[in-house]
């Protein structure tokens, strides 16, 4: 079983940041385990907190920004597409931007081939 890389702050991009390896962007197991983590970090973030009585109702969390630093992945499968795009949708759903960031050009060049450049923030 692929474990999540640990979810870190980053001082450079605003937001969290989650890190993954080609090989748990495209594996077939890996992959939608990998998605379902991100995916359960995020509701963990956005879940609205428990209201004590007496005190003030909250209007909700600031939005919320996650980095997936794709450094390590050299390559993407259509698994790995479809993962990617999960995830993405998982996030906007709950009003989390999701940046790519640190994307190899290989990467980015299927993200152009596929026309997902226009679906995904790339930096």
């Amino acid at each position: 079983m692929a474990d999540l890389k640990a979810i870190r702050t980053s001082d450079r991009k605003p937001g969290q940041t989650v890190s993954c390896s080609a090989q748990q962007l495209n594996g077939v197991t890996t992959a939608g385990q990998f998605s379902r983590h991100v995916s359960q970090w995020i509701e963990s973030q956005v879940a609205p907190e428990p209201q004590r009585s007496g005190e003030p109702k909250q209007v909700g969390k600031p939005a919320l920004t996650l980095n997936l630093d794709l450094a390590e992945v050299s390559w993407v499968s259509s698994v790995g597409l479809n993962e990617l795009i999960e995830i993405n949708l998982h996030a906007k759903k709950s009003g989390v931007r999701l940046v790519l960031t640190n994307v190899q050009s290989v990467v980015r060049e299927v993200f152009m081939l596929t026309r997902l450049e226009r679906m995904f923030e790339v930096i």
